[in-house]
C-alpha cells in the first residue's frame, strides 16, 4: 500500500510540475493547455501578452490530421498564448523521428510568422504511446543517445524553439530512465531553446504494484 501511495504521490508531483489548468477542445480539434511556469525558471521569459505580469503558460497544441483547421483556429487567438506545438513528430519503434507532416505545408508557415510576430514560441511536439518501446530506449544508454540526437536534428534543422515531449503511458518502472532521457535531452539542447513534457505515467501498472 505505501508503494502505491508513494507512486501516485510521485505522478501528482510531476503532473503539479506541467500543472494542467485547463483542457479546451478547440473547434478544430486543436486542445488548449495550461502549465505554471515552473520548469521554465531558467529561460528568459517571452515577450508575448500571455506572460506579462504572470507565471502561467497557455500552450496549443495543433494535430498534423486537422492542421489547416487548428491554424485557423487558433490564429484569432494568438496573443493568449505562451507557445503554441503542431503535433508533427511520432516514433518509431527503434526511437527515431517520424514526421508525419512537413513544416513547409502553408498553414505551419502562417502559423510559425505569425507567432514570431506575436512573440509566441513555436514548439513542435513529438507524441510516443509505446510503453514497451520508451522502457527499452530509455534503458539503454546508446539508443537514448539516439534519440535525443534524432531530436535534436528535428529542432535545430528547422529551427524550431524548442520541442514538446508527450509521451504517454509509460511503466512506472521507467520513471528514472526517462527522467534521464529528460535531463540528458535538456543539455544537448541547450537553454536558449524550450523544452517542455507532460510526464504522465501508467495508473493501472502503478496500481498493480
Amino acid at each position: 500500500m505505501m508503494n502505491v501511495l508513494y507512486y501516485m504521490q510521485t505522478i501528482l508531483n510531476k503532473i503539479t510540475i506541467s500543472f494542467i489548468a485547463l483542457a479546451l477542445l478547440l473547434p478544430s480539434g486543436g486542445f488548449v493547455y495550461a502549465q505554471t511556469a515552473t520548469t521554465q525558471a531558467s529561460l528568459p521569459a517571452a515577450t508575448g501578452s500571455a506572460q506579462a505580469g504572470s507565471s502561467l503558460e497557455i500552450s496549443g497544441w495543433i494535430p498534423y490530421w486537422r492542421s489547416k483547421l487548428g491554424v485557423e483556429s487558433i490564429l484569432p487567438h494568438l496573443d493568449i498564448f505562451t507557445e503554441v506545438n503542431p503535433f508533427m513528430y511520432t516514433v518509431k519503434q527503434d526511437g527515431t523521428l517520424y514526421q508525419a507532416s512537413s513544416l513547409s505545408n502553408d498553414e505551419w508557415v502562417l502559423l510559425r510568422a505569425r507567432a514570431k510576430e506575436s512573440g509566441v514560441k513555436f514548439v513542435p511536439a513529438v507524441m510516443w504511446a509505446n510503453a514497451d518501446a520508451m522502457d527499452e530506449i530509455f534503458r539503454d544508454t546508446e539508443k537514448r543517445k539516439a534519440h535525443i540526437s534524432s531530436i535534436i536534428k528535428e529542432v535545430f534543422g528547422n529551427g524550431a524553439d524548442g520541442i514538446d515531449i508527450d509521451y504517454e503511458g509509460k511503466y512506472a518502472r521507467t520513471r528514472p530512465y526517462f527522467s534521464l532521457f529528460l535531463k540528458d535531452l535538456k543539455e544537448a539542447i541547450g537553454y536558449n531553446k524550450w523544452t517542455t513534457s507532460l510526464r504522465s505515467i501508467n495508473i493501472a501498472t502503478v496500481c498493480a504494484l
